[in-house]
C-alpha cells in the first residue's frame, strides 16, 4: 500500500458517512490483503461523527482522506475515483469487510483475462469460516456477456466485491449522482455490461455485515429501480439479445418482474392495497402468468386465505401452479409421450452402460454453465458418470461453453 509517487495497480475507494464505529474494521481488512500494490482513498461524505478522526488515526501515511459536503454514495465514489490513480479500481463500503486474498485473486484474474472489464465474486456471511484459494487455479474462468441477465435481475453484482478497469468506468460516465436513482451501482454495472464482458469468481472474497448494503427504504429503492429501467431501455435494443428477438415481450417481462417484486415487498410490509395495485400492474404486463394472480389474491384476501391456498398446493400430488399453457391437451399429450420415451431411453442406457450414472444439467442461461463448470471439470473424466446438457433459447449453445 502506498501514497508515494509511483502508480499502484489497484485503487481502493471507500465512501463513508457517519461510519466511525465500523470503518476501522473495513480499513483493517484492506491492510490485511496478501496483495499490497494498492492505494486507499476514503471519502468522508459529510459525516457528523468521528469518521475522519478514525481514518486519520488508522491510515496515517497510507490513506488519502477526502472530505466533502454530504452528496450521497454515488458522488462520494466518483470523488474517490477522481482522486485515485490506478488502472484497476476496487470498491468497499465502510460497513463491510474484505477477506485477505481478495485483491490477489482479482488482479490475477485480470492478468489472465484482459478482455474482462469488471470482475465480481461471491460474498460470505459474518462468522463463516473461509477456505484458502490459489489465485492461479481460479484465474481461468472466462468472462461473459451478462447484460441481459443483469437487466432482468436474474444476475446480481455485489458492489463490495467489484474490481473494475478505470477506462470502463470513465467510458460509462461514472456513477449517476442523482439522489433519486438510489441504485446507482446497478445502473453503472449495466452501462459497463452493455459494452464489455464481466467476470465472476464463485468464491467469497468479502463479508457483508448484517444491516449493510441496500437501504431499508423499500419504496425509494423501487423508485430508483424504475428510473434505471427507463434510463437503460434505449441501450437494451443493442445490448440485449432478448430485445433483438422480441423488444416488446422483453420489456413486458422486465416490468412484470419489477411490479411483482414491488407488490411482494409491500404485502410483506402489510400494505395490502398498495400491493394489490402493484400486482395489477404486473398482470397487465403478463396476464397469463399465474404468479401475479396468486399474489393479487393473497393481497386482497389476506394471509389466512393465502396460507390455506399454499397448504392445499403443498398437499396436492401435483403442486405445480395451474398454467393456461401447460395444461392444454397438446401439452398433456406431449408430456405423456415424453415420459414414455425417457423410460425407454433409461432401459437402453442401463443395458448399454450398466451402472454408469447419467447427470442431466438443465441451464437457464450461459451463466448457469459458468457456475457449474468447476463441478463438471472435476467429474467429466470419471467413468462412473455421463453428462447430458439441455438449454433453452437460440442465442447460445452449450457446446460453445464446454468441450463435450
Amino acid at each position: 500500500m502506498t501514497l508515494a509517487a509511483g502508480r499502484p495497480l489497484v485503487s481502493v475507494v471507500i465512501p463513508a458517512y457517519n461510519a466511525a464505529a465500523m470503518i476501522g474494521d473495513a480499513l483493517r481488512s484492506v491492510f490485511a490483503q496478501t496483495f499490497t500494490d494498492f492505494e486507499v482513498v476514503v471519502v468522508d461524505d459529510g459525516s457528523t461523527d468521528d469518521t475522519a478522526r478514525v481514518v486519520e488515526a488508522l491510515g496515517a501515511g497510507v490513506v488519502r482522506l477526502i472530505r466533502q459536503a454530504n452528496r450521497g454514495p454515488a458522488a462520494a465514489r466518483n470523488a474517490g475515483i477522481a482522486a485515485s490513480t490506478a488502472p484497476l479500481i476496487a470498491f468497499l463500503d465502510a460497513d463491510d469487510e474484505w477477506l485477505p486474498g481478495k485483491l490477489e485473486l482479482q488482479t490475477a484474474y485480470f492478468a489472465a483475462h484482459p478482455e474482462a472489464a469488471l470482475l465480481h465474486t461471491a460474498t460470505a456471511r459474518a462468522g463463516d469460516r473461509q477456505p484458502e484459494h490459489e489465485a492461479s487455479r481460479l484465474a481461468g474462468e472466462p468472462p461473459a456477456s451478462v447484460f441481459c441477465d443483469l437487466f432482468h435481475t436474474d444476475y446480481d453484482i455485489n458492489t463490495l466485491t467489484v474490481m473494475v478497469r478505470r477506462e470502463a468506468v470513465e467510458e460509462a460516465g461514472g456513477f449517476d449522482e442523482r439522489r433519486e436513482v438510489h441504485v446507482e451501482d446497478w445502473d453503472l454495472w449495466l452501462r459497463i455490461a452493455a459494452r464489455h464482458k464481466v467476470g465472476y469468481l464463485p468464491v467469497p472474497t468479502a463479508v457483508r455485515r448484517p444491516g449493510g448494503g441496500m437501504s431499508g427504504d423499500v419504496e425509494k429503492t423501487f423508485r430508483g429501480q424504475a428510473a434505471v429501467i427507463r434510463k437503460i431501455e434505449p441501450i437494451c435494443a443493442q445490448a440485449c439479445s432478448r430485445h433483438q428477438q422480441a423488444f416488446d415481450a422483453c420489456l413486458r417481462r422486465r416490468w412484470y418482474r419489477f411490479y411483482w417484486e414491488l407488490g411482494y415487498a409491500r404485502r410483506r410490509a402489510g400494505r395490502r392495497p398498495a400491493a394489490a395495485w402493484a400486482f395489477l400492474q404486473a398482470i397487465a404486463r403478463q396476464p397469463l402468468a399465474a404468479g401475479g394472480w396468486t399474489q393479487l389474491a393473497a393481497s386482497v384476501t389476506g394471509r389466512r386465505v393465502a396460507q390455506a391456498v399454499r397448504d392445499v398446493r403443498t398437499a396436492s400430488p401435483n403442486p405445480e401452479p395451474p398454467s393456461l399453457l401447460n395444461h392444454t391437451i397438446y401439452r398433456r399429450t406431449r408430456r405423456l409421450i415424453s415420459n414414455h420415451v425417457h423410460s425407454a431411453d433409461t432401459l437402453l442406457h442401463r443395458a448399454r452402460l450398466g451402472e454408469r450414472r447419467r447427470i442431466l444439467f438443465e441451464a437457464a442461461s450461459p451463466m448457469s454453465f459458468v457456475i457449474f463448470r468447476p463441478v463438471y471439470e472435476r467429474l467429466r473424466r470419471d467413468p462412473r458418470f455421463e453428462f447430458w446438457f439441455t438449454a433453452t433459447g437460440s442465442a447460445w449453445e452449450p457446446t460453445r461453453l464446454y468441450e463435450v
